[in-house]
């Protein structure tokens, strides 16, 4: 009777499509402002939620990379998602996969964007959504998209959530990734809420996140 809450269910059997560092749905043009999630079956052992901070991700590169990346763009679409994965997608539904193709085409986001409230540079690349670098060679592309993707493992800028059932759990989606570890052998019951995004995300006027923060 709540449409906008979706039951999301693994066996502990099967590999889920989580367990790789992504923020929800990058891909559209107005990403999610947020997610929710409520915990209601938990394996004993295992079932964990990574979550990882993309401004710290952004911050800890050296300045000539942070030079390199301020103004380029890379694909988004959850077609990168199903090819990067490959046979590890069989449980997925092949209609539903060329549905959601055809409903979200790949699109140029920034690879650093502006977070729209705090004004802090947010490093907007996820292993879960995000193709190819616009302008780049494919081999340039996915050596300076590998490097990326790596700042995101750093347990610097990580926070490990331990579900218990009832546990409710509210995350910025522009600001951090996430990760469901796939290392548990029971059942495992989750509720999710995506709150829908209002703004298109936007590559950074250093100048002016600078002076927002300072002030």
């Amino acid at each position: 009777g709540f449409p906008e809450i979706l039951s999301v269910i693994a066996d502990g059997k099967k590999k889920t499509a989580a367990d790789v560092w992504h923020t929800d749905e990058s891909f559209r043009e107005r990403p999610p402002t947020a997610s929710v999630l409520r915990a209601i079956t938990v394996p004993k052992l295992g079932g964990d939620t990574l979550f990882s901070n993309a401004a710290c991700a952004y911050a800890g590169l050296d300045d000539d990379m942070k030079a390199r990346i301020r103004d380029l763009k890379a694909m988004h679409g959850p077609t990168y998602a199903y090819q990067r994965r490959g046979h590890k997608t069989s449980f997925v539904d092949p209609q539903k996969v060329k549905r959601q193709e055809e409903e979200n085409p790949p699109r140029p986001q920034p690879v650093v964007r502006m977070h729209p409230e705090t004004g802090e540079a947010i490093l907007f690349v996820n292993e879960g959504y995000t193709g190819p670098i616009v302008g780049l060679s494919d081999s340039e592309s996915a050596k300076l998209l590998r490097h990326l993707w790596d700042q995101f493992k750093k347990p610097d800028y990580q926070l490990r959530v331990k579900w218990a059932p009832n546990t409710i759990v509210v995350w910025d989606n522009r600001a951090v990734q996430h990760y469901a570890t796939a290392d548990y052998s029971e059942p495992r019951r989750m509720e999710r809420i995506t709150v829908a995004g209002t703004d298109i995300p936007r590559g950074v006027n250093f100048k002016e996140s600078q002076s927002h923060i300072a002030a």
